[in-house]
């Protein structure tokens, strides 16, 4: 004798199965529909609209020539940007290429993925290293999972993104195509600084996530 909870599985049994008989397949989209950019651009050229993409979002852009430049760089702007200690968090690839210890100074303490959340929240810039950038949008995607601390591009007011250059890319369908995926917990696509409009359509900076993203273009071989 059958059950009511039986007679209610086989009616979503028999659905499910009614629609996937009759699921459309996916069309093909043709590859020049995808993309808004030549897939062929130049370095120069990625960086160029890349740079244009970013400013148009009102965020800032600095490009460097290598890693010990973006150091440098990083350094006195946290140096510069408060009065106060500065807590940087960063993941464990931005730690490496930059070559940074515990502590870095005294002004700068460093937290990496294997500090608590709550030690997070107390940051006021994140640094992380993008896992590609988009020249067509000004996009960056930021993955977190093994080494990579998630709240570093979150919790902060200031996010700071290295970029090499060498993942820098014309467009979206070239990031789907090449983008590494199964080893990260969660993949995070970024365009322009966190930002919301109320109903007077005022706009507000800061309301999810950091009120400021800065993009570090480090200029040197494959990472």
């Amino acid at each position: 004798m059958s059950t009511s909870r039986d007679r209610i599985l086989g009616r979503i049994r028999d659905a499910l199965a009614s629609q996937k008989e009759h699921h459309a397949e996916v069309p093909e989209v043709n590859d020049a529909v995808l993309r808004q950019l030549p897939k062929d651009l130049s370095p120069a050229e990625r960086r160029a609209e890349f740079e244009g993409r970013i400013q148009e979002l009102g965020d800032s852009y600095v490009c460097v020539d290598g890693w010990s430049a973006a150091r440098d760089w990083l350094l006195d702007f946290l140096r510069k940007s408060s009065a106060t200690p500065v807590l940087a968090c960063a993941d464990n690839k931005a730690i490496e290429m930059l070559e940074w210890k515990t502590p870095i100074e005294d002004a700068i303490t460093l937290l990496t993925a294997a500090d608590t959340a709550e030690r997070s929240f107390a940051c006021t810039h994140g640094i992380t290293m993008a896992e590609a950038g988009v020249a067509e949008t000004g996009t960056i995607v930021v993955a977190s999972g093994a080494g990579k601390l998630r709240l570093a591009s979150l919790a902060p007011e200031v996010h700071i993104v290295l970029l090499p250059e060498s993942r820098l890319v014309s467009d979206i369908a070239d990031v789907i195509a090449n983008h590494p995926g199964p080893e990260h917990a969660v993949t995070t696509w970024i365009t322009g600084s966190s930002r919301t409009a109320d109903i007077d359509g005022i706009l507000i900076h800061g309301a999810h996530g950091p009120r400021e993203l800065i993009v570090i273009l480090v200029r040197e071989e494959a990472v």
